[in-house]
This record gives structure tokens, C-alpha cells and sequence, in this order.
């Protein structure tokens, strides 16, 4: 997995609205961390990897959280 073009795709899919595209990348991006994967670059600036999980995990759950929220 290349977690820098799946982060990239996310948020090409939150910018056009396309929720179910958007959760798919959210999801297999955590799976890809919480199997000790490295974090993608969230940010221009490079930052620690500590920010930018942190960045990461809550923009991905925030993308399950609407999708799921949406699906109601």
C-alpha cells in the first residue's frame, strides 16, 4: 500500500463529495497504521510522524463518522 497516494486519493474524494471513495481510503489507511504501516505526509510542511498520525487517524474517523452519518 502507498499510504501517501490512498492519503491523497481521501481527500481528492472528500473535495468531490464522494463519500463511499472517501471511506474506503479512510478504512484501509487505519488498517494500514494499526498493522504498524508508516503515516503519509498530511501536511506541505514536514512535520513529525507523531502529528501526522494524529492528523491522519482523525480525518480518517472523521470520514467514517459522515459516512456512516450519512447513510441514515
Amino acid at each position: 500500500m502507498d499510504p501517501e497516494a490512498a492519503w491523497n486519493e481521501m481527500l481528492d474524494a472528500i473535495a468531490e463529495t464522494n463519500l463511499a471513495d472517501a471511506k474506503l481510503c479512510a478504512e484501509s489507511l487505519l488498517n494500514w497504521i494499526e498493522r504498524g504501516g508508516f503515516v503519509p505526509q498530511t501536511v506541505k510542511q514536514s512535520i513529525p510522524d507523531e502529528w501526522n498520525r494524529l492528523i491522519c487517524d482523525r480525518v480518517c474517523r472523521e470520514v467514517l463518522r459522515t459516512g456512516n452519518r450519512s447513510r441514515k
